[in-house]
């Protein structure tokens, strides 16, 4: 799978022309893999993109470190990084909401979802 991501993210072109504004993009996921080479790249001084984590999952449900955050499945750092080639400038919000694509029947409730939008939302305004 990881061979098939980094294949995809080289072949994918970075798609913007002229002067861009920044936006902001919440991406409710899988967490991301903060050792992976291009999440490396995004979270370098060199990169417009700002990356900001946050886990909603189980334990460490309201943390924003690297291990709480961490991606283990790998879905939600190729999110990551697809969405940073398509908006180079972005603020990217993650918020680890599963440890898996498959989310628990139990963690499917709006509530559950609606907790990192409306802490990102409450910040953001």
């Amino acid at each position: 799978m990881q061979s098939l991501a980094l294949n995809v993210h080289r072949r994918l072109p970075t798609v913007h022309e002229g002067p861009m504004e920044k936006i902001k993009i919440a991406i409710l996921d899988t967490g991301i893999d903060h050792s992976h080479p291009s999440i490396i790249a995004l979270k370098s001084n060199a990169s417009p993109i700002r990356i900001e984590c946050k886990s909603f999952v189980g334990g460490h449900a309201d943390d924003n470190s690297d291990e709480s955050t961490k991606d283990i499945d790998g879905h939600g750092t190729h999110i990551v990084v697809l969405v940073s080639k398509i908006a180079p400038c972005a603020d990217l919000y993650i918020a680890k909401i599963a440890d898996k694509k498959i989310v628990p029947l139990e963690n499917r409730a709006a509530e559950v979802r609606a907790k990192p939008l409306s802490h990102k939302t409450v910040k953001l305004n």
